[in-house]
């Protein structure tokens, strides 16, 4: 492995298992930014596994507000400003922001509805 393979970009550090160390801070900052629970899972596969999720978080992820407005339950959009937020700090850049972006991303693009 050389030392690009270890670089996590989500805490700026070399690992042995990069991963693992996103997995973990994304999970310590959508509980700490209070992202809604239910959307943890969805963002995890996402970001570690390269897997689309739900209609929701595909349009928060593609930058299109007015389909996740119109996708979210009640709770997902009264989280929405806190998951824009984090994903701001700590998502990896290059994996949203645009459906080009998650298209590139995700290994699942026959799955994408936006």
């Amino acid at each position: 492995m050389d030392e690009t393979e270890r670089y996590c970009g989500a805490c700026h550090q070399f690992h042995d298992d990069p991963p693992t160390v996103l997995r973990q801070a994304l999970l310590i900052a959508f509980a700490t930014a209070g992202v809604p629970p239910h959307l943890h899972g969805g963002l995890l596969r996402y970001f570690c596994d390269r897997i689309l999720p739900g209609s929701f978080l595909q349009a928060v992820l593609c930058n299109d507000l007015a389909a996740a407005v119109r996708r979210g339950d009640p709770l997902s959009l009264a989280g929405l400003v806190r998951l824009v937020q984090v994903l701001e700090l700590i998502a990896p850049i290059e994996a949203w922001g645009s459906r080009g972006a998650v298209l590139a991303w995700t290994t699942t693009p026959d799955r994408l509805e936006v």
